[in-house]
């Protein structure tokens, strides 16, 4: 590749990642805003009978999405959406699903999860510096390891029949 076409993608991804981070921006934006319609209930005062017809007929926004841009605003603020970007976050806030509260960190960006490295070994490596795909794939890594975990049970329950 000549230099000028390396100069040439070398400024078009530093665009590239200006624009995401914009888009990240504005989908919390989108989400602050949907965050005070629900909380003061505002979509009453146009005549919707529920937040979901709102976001249907008033907006035009599916609820997933709207939902997805709301979980964004509820849980960071625009600077952080800025900075990691709408997937990143989306893969934060699945990882926060799937741990439990007492074991996650107070900043989520400073846990970790785990990748297979290029030599095929699995290291440990901050949710701050994992790229989305890293991410996704710990986190995958980490479901699986959730489904193969025996389940505890209670004495009551294996003591079934008996009177505690």
């Amino acid at each position: 590749m000549s230099r000028k076409a390396l100069a040439e993608l070398k400024a078009l991804k530093q665009k590239l990642f200006e624009a995401r981070g914009r888009a990240a921006r504005d989908a919390w934006d989108i989400g602050a805003h949907l965050v005070r319609i629900r909380r003061d209930k505002l979509w009453r005062a146009a005549g919707f009978e529920s937040f979901t017809d709102f976001l249907t007929h008033g907006v035009d926004c599916s609820r997933a999405s709207a939902y997805r841009y709301l979980r964004i605003a509820e849980h960071f603020d625009a600077d952080v959406a800025e900075s990691y970007g709408i997937d990143k976050l989306r893969l934060v806030l699945r990882l926060m699903a799937i741990t439990p509260a007492e074991e996650r960190p107070a900043d989520i960006f400073s846990a970790q999860v785990r990748v297979r490295g290029k030599n095929g070994r699995y290291r440990s490596i901050s949710v701050h510096e994992a790229s989305a795909a890293q991410l996704d794939e710990g986190i995958q890594l980490r479901e699986e390891q959730l489904s193969h975990r025996p389940r505890v049970r209670r004495s009551h329950q294996i003591r079934k029949g008996t009177k505690d």
